[in-house]
């Protein structure tokens, strides 16, 4: 009896040492797989459930510590490559850990509370970081309680080094194909964009009749209107370099914005270089303090330097302009309060006349015409760069700015003031944003509605949510054309973005829009294509009514039964079809909705201030494969 009583003893401490050890395994992978998933999603550029363009975790990825400081490694490589070290040194030893791994595992326990204290400093909670700090915080925890032994530190730590050396390396030769790809296409799109502006420059040359001696100051830039934006002129308030110039740059900047600074510091060292060359600015903080197209605060100061610097130039004219500028950009576009004061000591400005200047209605002027501009040009990300008026695409491959300057001067072209500039505005730009596209993968699904003949020349699918008033207005546009061609067949395909029925989002921004849209298809299994586009139109049209009322409105719209179209519309199957059609739009790249794609191009915007180039895109699709 004795012997079995130990037995049993015994057998206690070795199904909790098993436990604790399947639980540190099951940490390890879940922290590896999500560490995992978000460096594959920066290596694919295709974006996770619920982390697209303008969610925490891209903008967790594009801050400070997306990337290890100093080297630019991007930190969900680190983690990955850790968490696979971790495993593998795990499965040497069984139940015991070396205490050389309990020290690793104690040191990433630091670095996961310091980026888990910056996300909630943020406020930007990526679901798929908190993954990753989670399971390494209970990793650690049952670590601790494992036991401990001092010897194979020498075979633990090879094998640990080995793995993350392996996987590091994996990790590189990917983001090697990565960046070459990414470079390829940008240097095609410089490439294009640099022929523009050869060609614009040499038209320009034939046509000019200023005589080359002219040193007119250039008009300020005028508002943004219904019609090519600074007609009179297209620069900045100040300038650097002559006037006229051979080669007249304009940027549009933010402060804050990484692609900016790097950009600043070319076309710096190009305005030393040369005395043929003039350059000047505009503003275009991605902020909603001054900039009411920015629709995320990515750069929560850049509306006050972009203001310092206005500030500045009211002060002191455009000396005072570049050297605010200069300083802004040198800080990244970041100051406290504390630290602004400083920088106006060592400027030498009264700090308290140049804060009033700066909160004044004169610098948000200022800024927020430069914004409405960018906005009339089409501008939705900055830098954004033109030369003698034309849009440098591709200022993101290698020496663009360079490159594209010296192909100009190659041409020997006159001097001219910006008077002989004028971009194409935003119309233009969607249209040749969208013509950029390459072709997506769009899974069909048998029985999605769709309004036109199944032969026609145009396909337009489009991705939407009953609760969004921009699906609201693209359906608006596209039933109204559909009705007006025989050419072109609409298909409307669910991604309600609710965490309910989308496995596509974490995060629910349209509380009811899976109930939406199961109803919508439920009055299609009732009453066919008709009763599905009734209530279709009918839930665009009532998007902040969905009680029992509003069903029961809905359904004599589309002549059903309000009781049995309630009854219908819970049946599991029509969840099922909303899951599908949020499937591949994941597939096809959807992140925001609604999402439209012609021909199997996706459209990246088809308006701007609320002037429509929808029409124009399916003309241009009705005649080109």
């Amino acid at each position: 009896m004795a012997a079995v009583q130990s037995n049993s003893a015994s057998d206690a401490p070795n199904w909790a040492s098993n436990a604790s050890y399947a639980l540190a395994i099951f940490a390890g992978v879940f922290s590896a797989a999500a560490a995992g998933a978000l460096a594959v999603s920066q290596l694919t550029s295709q974006s996770l459930p619920g982390c697209g363009p303008r969610s925490a975790c891209a903008a967790l990825a594009a801050g400070p510590w997306g990337t290890v400081p100093g080297l630019g490694w991007p930190t969900s490589f680190v983690g990955t490559a850790y968490f696979s070290a971790v495993l593998s040194m795990l499965l040497i030893h069984g139940r015991r850990v070396p205490a050389l791994l309990r020290t690793i595992v104690r040191v990433g326990l630091v670095v996961s509370l310091w980026l888990l204290g910056v996300m909630v400093v943020g406020r930007e909670l990526c679901g798929y970081c908190l993954a990753v700090h989670t399971g390494n915080l209970v990793l650690w925890a049952v670590l601790e309680r494992m036991p401990c032994i001092r010897f194979g530190s020498a075979a633990t730590a090879l094998r640990g080094a080995v793995t993350y050396a392996l996987v590091t390396i994996a990790l590189a030769g990917a983001e090697h194909l990565r960046h070459t790809a990414a470079q390829r296409s940008a240097e095609s799109q410089f490439t294009d964009a640099a022929r523009q502006i050869v060609e614009k420059t040499r038209q320009d040359a034939a046509g000019a009749t200023q005589p080359a001696t002219s040193r007119s100051q250039p008009t300020p830039a005028a508002a943004a209107r219904d019609a090519r934006p600074n007609a009179d002129a297209f620069t900045g308030r100040y300038r650097l370099g002559p006037s006229p110039a051979s080669i007249r740059i304009v940027a549009f900047t933010d402060y804050q914005c990484p692609d900016c600074r790097r950009i600043e510091n070319e076309l710096e060292a190009l305005i030393r270089e040369r005395s043929d060359m003039s350059l000047s600015v505009k503003h275009f903080p991605m902020c909603p303090d001054c900039n009411s197209y920015a629709t995320r605060n990515m750069h929560p100061n850049a509306c006050w330097a972009a203001r310092a610097a206005e500030a500045a130039g009211i002060l002191r004219g455009s000396d005072g302009f570049w050297e605010m500028h200069r300083a802004l950009f040198e800080r990244k576009g970041a100051f406290t309060n504390t630290a602004l004061k400083e920088l106006l000591f060592d400027l030498q400005y009264d700090a308290a006349h140049f804060i009033r200047v700066m909160k004044g209605a004169q610098s948000l002027e200022r800024v927020e015409r430069d914004v409405n501009e960018g906005a009339a040009l089409g501008l939705h990300f900055t830098p954004m760069i033109f030369i003698n008026g034309v849009e440098l695409r591709g200022w993101n491959a290698k020496d663009a700015v360079r490159r594209a300057v010296e192909r100009v001067a190659a041409t020997n072209p006159p001097p001219l003031t910006a008077a002989s500039d004028h971009p194409v505005y935003a119309r233009e730009k969607l249209l040749a944003d969208w013509r950029l596209q390459p072709k997506r993968f769009i899974a069909a699904r048998a029985g999605a509605a769709a309004l036109g003949a199944a032969d026609a020349k145009v396909q337009v699918v489009v991705f939407g949510d009953y609760r969004t008033p921009e699906t609201a207005a693209l359906d608006a546009e596209l039933r109204r054309l559909v009705g007006e061609r025989a050419d072109l067949r609409y298909t409307y395909r669910h991604f309600p973005f609710d965490q309910r029925c989308n496995p596509a989002v974490t995060s629910t921004r349209s509380p009811g829009a899976c109930r939406a849209a199961r109803l919508a298809e439920a009055a299609r299994e009732l009453g066919g294509e008709e009763a599905f586009w009734a209530v279709h139109a009918w839930l665009l049209a009532h998007q902040d009514e969905l009680d029992e009322a509003a069903i029961e409105r809905a359904a004599t719209a589309a002549g059903l039964s309000a009781g049995l179209l309630q009854t219908e519309m819970e049946a599991s199957e029509y969840a099922a079809i909303v899951q599908t059609d949020a499937r591949a739009g994941q597939r096809a790249g959807v992140t925001h909705i609604p999402s439209l794609f012609i021909n199997g191009r996706y459209v990246p915007r088809w308006k701007n201030q609320n002037r429509s180039v929808l029409e124009t895109m399916i003309d241009e699709a009705a005649t080109k494969p």
